[in-house]
């Protein structure tokens, strides 16, 4: 059976911001033009990847956070708050009360699969679609979706992207990164 026991993600929140992503992406430019050396471009890469969480652009990791949060399974509001902060301390701390309260033994039993259900997947798609991220999971909603005995398709996810503006343009997608995008109260 699905979903049998309970889960509750916990998401590492992004690194702060390093060099600024124009800068990022000219350094790449100018070491594919061949104008500056391994040297340069790893002291870019270096600077933008610089401590814990994952990165600060829009890719699979922060979708996936952004995901996971939108379907209801980890702490809200936790996707984008840095790692080694008191407020991800006690975000970690309220998704420990959380997986204790929902087991069996806990005064909420909530397995996985009575939270992943037809409203969690559509959030999902519809969040995915709002704020622009990652392609892949698209793959991994059908997948997710069909292991909850829920059948959802291409052209399912195709018409909710024509309901469904973009709201947020979060690097790659825009300027900003995730970071900004969670001051901004992404």
């Amino acid at each position: 059976t699905f979903g049998h026991l309970p889960a509750v993600f916990i998401p590492a929140g992004p690194m702060t911001t390093g060099l600024a992503n124009d800068e990022k992406a000219k350094v790449r430019q100018l070491y594919a033009e061949g104008k500056v050396g391994r040297a340069e471009l790893l002291e870019a890469e270096s600077k933008s990847y610089h401590g814990p969480g994952t990165c600060t652009f829009y890719g699979t990791a922060n979708s996936n956070q952004m995901l996971m949060e939108i379907m209801g399974l980890h702490t809200p509001g936790a996707s984008f708050v840095n790692p080694g902060t008191p407020l991800r301390d006690a975000l970690t701390r309220e998704a420990a009360k959380r997986a204790l309260a929902i087991t069996a033994l806990g005064n909420a039993y909530t397995p996985a699969g009575r939270m992943i259900d037809e409203r969690s997947i559509v959030n999902g798609v519809v969040g995915l679609h709002a704020t622009g991220g990652s392609t892949n999971h698209t793959i991994h909603l059908i997948a997710m979706a069909a292991a909850a005995g829920i059948a959802l398709t291409w052209q399912d996810i195709s018409d909710l992207s024509e309901a469904v503006p973009l709201l947020a343009r979060v690097y790659p997608n825009g300027l900003a990164d995730v970071n900004h995008f969670h001051a901004a109260g992404g």
